[in-house]
């Protein structure tokens, strides 16, 4: 077991696996069901890597005892980190390294390079708030949940792109009057003359 967790247990569970998920205050993952850690399966065989522990015991602590398998924390954390760096170019320092938060250092990476600017909506203005999370809701309501999942990157924007021509130019909205934005837009006094368009 001291092998085990000194060859893998302790730095690829710590750097790959290992993280307490919250959700308003509730913990999502209290038991090893969700809770994932690396098994047998995931950490090195004994053939690639082997460990080899020194019988010399800890002069100050009782018993002669000492820590055995944090000490592997610090380098494989920074092998595995550097590695990802190596693979896509882009920096992570928090932990773990995960799908998700290798996707989103990407996504913000390409965005600062492309010069658009990501930002965090301030708790001072709720009805911006408010538009936003009512946009979020209609996309996953009107979209996402009712959309094959199995399109490719290229075919889901165009499928995206034609539900949202429909949503601006044809749909009726309770809120402007039962019409679609686009009418709403062009009946405005303010956009006279102007070329109206709708994204």
């Amino acid at each position: 077991m001291c092998e085990q967790q000194i060859e893998g247990g302790m730095g690829i569970g710590t750097i790959l696996y290992e993280e307490l998920r919250y959700k308003h205050g509730r913990l999502l993952n209290p038991d090893f069901k969700d809770y994932k850690i690396p098994t047998a399966a995931e950490i090195p065989s004994g053939k690639s890597i082997a460990s080899f522990i020194v019988k010399c015991p800890h002069k100050e602590r009782p018993y002669g005892a000492k820590g055995f398998a944090e000490v592997v924390l610090v380098p494989v954390a920074l092998a595995i980190g550097n590695a990802l760096y190596n693979a896509i170019g882009v920096r992570l320092y928090g932990m773990p390294l995960i799908p998700e938060k290798v996707f989103e250092a990407i996504f913000e990476e390409e965005c600062q390079q492309r010069g658009i600017r990501l930002f965090v909506l301030p708790p001072r203005l709720p009805k911006l708030n408010g538009a936003v999370e009512r946009a979020h809701r209609t996309h996953t309501e009107e979209f996402y949940e009712v959309t094959e999942s199995s399109f490719g990157l290229s075919d889901l924007r165009e499928e995206l792109l034609e539900w949202e021509r429909v949503y601006n130019t044809i749909r009726p909205h309770q809120a402007l009057g039962y019409g679609a934005p686009l009418k709403f837009l062009r009946q405005r006094k303010e956009y006279s003359g102007k070329e109206v368009m709708c994204h």
